[in-house]
């Protein structure tokens, strides 16, 4: 995902980093794919897939969720 506006950057990356702290890694990623949700309905993000590979060079840990779709 690319975000265009640097707030919501923000925003993101701070829901993260609290989620992180709080829940499990699919907790943390529910909540990150929930607000890049709401970041999107407003017009402020373009999603792409992953590139091929992507989730192996994460060792696998995100298995069965290598690309986001509009």
């Amino acid at each position: 995902a690319v975000l265009s506006n640097p707030a919501h950057r923000d925003r993101l990356g701070e829901s993260a980093r609290i989620r992180s702290e709080e829940f499990t890694w699919a907790a943390t990623a529910a909540s990150f794919a929930d607000v890049l949700g709401e970041v999107a309905a407003k017009g402020g993000v373009s999603v792409v897939p992953a590139p091929s590979g992507h989730v192996e060079h994460h060792g696998g840990r995100n298995r069965g969720v290598d690309q986001l779709s509009p």
